[in-house]
């Protein structure tokens, strides 16, 4: 899969198709397994990571790529570092409840889920990081 920038610079509303895109690779990904998804997401993500987007927190597209790197093997020492960092600074709560998910803190992420408006938490259960959620709760 290749993203050709000059799509992002004729029409800047892809930037927003993309980022749905990628969502919906993530949500592929957790019902296949298949690694080739992971794949795509993380090129996805690459070509994402250079491009202004309005809509998002500060925190939002290291979020992304810190997912696909938790669907692919543990986190390291820095990484988790990052994560708690965001945790701790993020003032959205979506961003706080997707690192400390990404962190494995099942108790605060329930946390900050169940504090969450009811339109946040139905929002938050069909992104993809609600599925890593899903999972470590059931563990």
């Amino acid at each position: 899969m290749t993203v050709h920038t000059d799509l992002y610079e004729k029409y800047p509303p892809i930037i927003y198709c993309a980022v749905d895109t990628l969502n919906t690779i993530l949500r592929a990904y957790d019902k296949s397994k298949d690694k080739r998804l992971l794949q795509a997401a993380q090129q996805l993500s690459d070509w994402l990571q250079d491009k202004e987007i309005n809509d998002i927190t500060p925190f939002s597209k290291e979020l992304c790529i810190l997912q696909i790197i938790k669907r692919q093997r543990e986190l390291t020492f820095e990484e988790k570092g990052t994560l708690y960092k965001i945790a701790e600074e993020a003032e959205d709560m979506i961003d706080k409840f997707s690192s400390l998910v990404l962190l494995d803190e099942v108790k605060r992420a329930s946390d900050v889920f169940r504090g969450q408006c009811e339109k946040c938490q139905e929002y938050l259960m069909v992104q993809p990081i609600y599925n890593l959620y899903k999972k470590m709760k059931n563990e």
